[in-house]
């Protein structure tokens, strides 16, 4: 299950639960459907609903757990480039004397 689509099952769900609250509310009055069993129905989806909220946290657990990795090695990689490149990175800098001029360079 992806985390949009935990995202819509959970919103429909709560919905569907309001709608029992209020089909409950009718039950009080007298009025149910034949062979509905409310107190089950809302235990069901209230089930339903904590387990997509679990798997929701799983999913984020993941993606921080796949975020921390990549960032790291990303990290580690620019290092290493870093260290190549820097012997080969000049900054020149122009001197003026007089009518001599001395280009120097020196590393970053």
């Amino acid at each position: 299950m992806s985390y949009g689509h935990a995202n819509k099952q959970q919103a429909q769900l709560e919905a569907e639960v309001a709608e029992l609250l209020a089909l409950a509310e009718d039950v009080d009055k007298g009025d149910i459907p034949d062979g509905m069993d409310v107190p089950h129905e809302l235990a069901v989806r209230k089930d339903r609903i904590q387990a997509i909220k679990e798997a929701k946290r799983e999913i984020e657990r993941r993606a921080a757990q796949r975020y921390d990795k990549e960032r790291k090695e990303y990290d580690q990689k620019l290092a290493e480039r870093t260290k190549k490149e820097a012997p080969r990175c000049f900054e020149w800098v122009s001197v003026v004397w007089s009518s001599v001029i001395l280009v120097c360079s020196r590393a970053l």
